[in-house]
């Protein structure tokens, strides 16, 4: 009886252990991978006066981090790297051209720690806290802006039916709402609001977007975006590339062009949250990616065609005419630049998984199954002592 006793403890204290070691590392972390992808720059600048161009490199994000540049050449000019902004600074007065392999690493981050727990909380408690963020940035991530300014009649009148839609009397009642249902609602309401339709003449901006009903990756983001902003939801937008499949032929990917929000929150920074509804996008959960999605660069909202300068501003049409990475040419202020972009795996490494994860869950595993062992082994030598005691 005696052994029988210490069996069952010892089976009782393994199979603690293999509750508190998976939940340690949550199983689904298991599934976390990565995949470096090589952006060949091809640009050409030509202009004939003093130019500075600032051409996007891209942005350290939590599903991505730019990890080198390599087999570089450039003539015509001489450039700068600001890593802080994530650009080439490139200074030129003639014919500037430039050459280079972008290397950049790519997570899925399904899920990620403490995410939901972080997006379950009211609204008027994040934002009392600004959502961790300075006051001053805050309310620049909040403000209207050009493209999503929330002050004009269409997008009020939209507010009022998202409210009446989703129950709420006002936006006081938001307040009391986590961020998590204020996001998978407001979502919901883009979808029932747009229709997908590919907009060939450019960016549509909010009121056509509202009045016409439809749109593409653009209009559906800065609906999304204009609307968590007016709701206090600080949000940006990521401007980038979708991987479609690989082109044999090419030797390269194939990419759609995308736009998708994001969103900032305590401790987990900027946070994916793909609206679009169309087969060729990921409908995820907010900071869910996957291995296709590269962001080039952030827009902020705030500049029109008209007022992109050059040496202050990210290279990128407002308007979406042009988007770097296409074969067109982008002529502003007499200045003409061709930005042209090829995706192709690194060498050898097109992906990687996470060994240690699965390490972890392993040994959870077996934990476990050694203590369902321990367990029938204890029931019978119990069930042997009862019957021939």
């Amino acid at each position: 009886m005696k052994e029988s006793l210490i069996l069952r403890m010892l089976s009782i204290i393994v199979a603690s252990l293999s509750i508190i070691l998976p939940l340690s590392v949550p199983l689904i972390s298991c599934f976390k991978s990565s995949t470096t992808y090589i952006i060949a720059y091809n640009i050409e600048i030509e202009t004939e006066k003093e130019t500075v161009v600032n051409i996007p490199l891209p942005p350290k994000l939590s599903w991505q981090s730019l990890i080198a540049i390599l087999n570089e050449t450039y003539s015509g000019g001489i450039i700068e790297r600001d890593y802080s902004k994530y650009v080439l600074r490139v200074s030129t007065s003639n014919k500037f051209n430039y050459r280079a392999n972008i290397e950049v690493l790519v997570r899925s981050i399904y899920g990620e720690k403490d995410i939901f727990h972080k997006l379950n909380v009211p609204m008027k408690t994040l934002i009392r806290s600004h959502f961790g963020l300075e006051p001053s940035t805050y309310y620049s991530l909040t403000s209207p802006t050009y493209w999503w300014n929330y002050s004009i009649d269409e997008v009020q009148n939209s507010l009022e039916e998202f409210y009446s839609l989703y129950n709420y009397s006002s936006r006081n009642d938001i307040l009391e709402d986590t961020l998590i249902n204020v996001l998978m609602k407001l979502r919901d309401y883009v979808s029932r609001k747009l229709t997908y339709r590919p907009v060939t003449k450019g960016r549509l901006g909010i009121r056509d977007s509202l009045l016409g009903n439809y749109g593409d990756c653009s209009e559906y983001s800065d609906v999304f975006i204009t609307f968590a902003r007016a709701l206090g939801i600080p949000s940006l937008r990521c401007i980038g590339f979708v991987i479609r499949g690989w082109n044999s032929q090419l030797g390269e990917y194939s990419v759609v062009g995308h736009a998708w929000p994001i969103i900032y929150v305590n401790d987990l920074g900027w946070l994916p949250f793909e609206v679009t509804v169309a087969p060729e996008y990921l409908k995820a959960k907010p900071g869910e990616t996957s291995l296709k999605y590269i962001c080039l660069l952030i827009d902020h909202g705030n500049v029109t065609r008209e007022s992109l300068d050059l040496a202050r501003d990210i290279l990128f049409d407002p308007s979406e005419k042009w988007v770097p990475g296409s074969s067109s040419s982008l002529i502003i202020n007499s200045v003409k630049i061709k930005f042209q972009i090829s995706i192709k795996p690194k060498p050898q490494i097109p992906v990687s998984f996470h060994a240690g994860e699965y390490e972890n869950v392993f040994a959870s595993t077996l934990f476990f199954t050694f203590a369902l062992i321990l367990y029938f082994i204890s029931m019978l030598s119990l069930a042997f002592r009862v019957k021939y005691g």
